[in-house]
């Protein structure tokens, strides 16, 4: 695989990735937005959110021409920085720490981080078991009621 660092609009990591996959320049397999698991202690409660590891920057499997004559059409700005290494793709993929259990209740907020709606956000409404959400999003200012796999989804702040 021919990994590279990109560079896209400010907090547009999610849009980007949605805009890839959408207009078929990339599979969602073939780009990588590395997060990180964070914890705040506010009035001895812990609040844990997930966060990008390279906020601005996306990695991205570019093997191919066709991919990279997509990326100009793209809405939000995207710069090729490089080539990212074997190693260092092994380095960031072993400091990403997202918990695999989602820990998530009705009325959290949260993002879709893979599928046709990733960078979706939306609210939890209930559960339909431990790996399943019924959860209200907002997607191109429409409320839709979807059903998603709790390994698709993460709890925000």
């Amino acid at each position: 695989m021919t990994w590279c660092a990109a560079h896209v609009a400010s907090n547009k990591e999610y849009d980007t990735k949605r805009e890839m996959v959408s207009l078929n320049i990339l599979t969602d397999d073939d780009i990588f937005i590395p997060r990180r698991q964070t914890y705040d202690v506010k009035d001895e409660e812990i609040d844990k959110k997930t966060e990008t590891m390279l906020p601005g920057y996306i990695l991205l499997n570019l093997s191919s021409a066709k991919a990279m004559a997509g990326l100009e059409s793209m809405s939000n700005y995207i710069k090729i920085l490089g080539p990212v290494t074997d190693e260092e793709m092994e380095d960031i993929r072993d400091h990403e720490n997202i918990p695999i259990d989602l820990e998530a209740n009705a009325g959290d907020k949260i993002i879709v981080t893979k599928g046709p709606f990733t960078g979706v956000k939306g609210s939890i409404i209930s559960e339909d078991d431990t790996r399943r959400h019924k959860c209200l999003l907002v997607f191109h200012g429409n409320e839709i009621t979807v059903v998603l796999d709790s390994n698709i989804i993460e709890k925000i702040t």
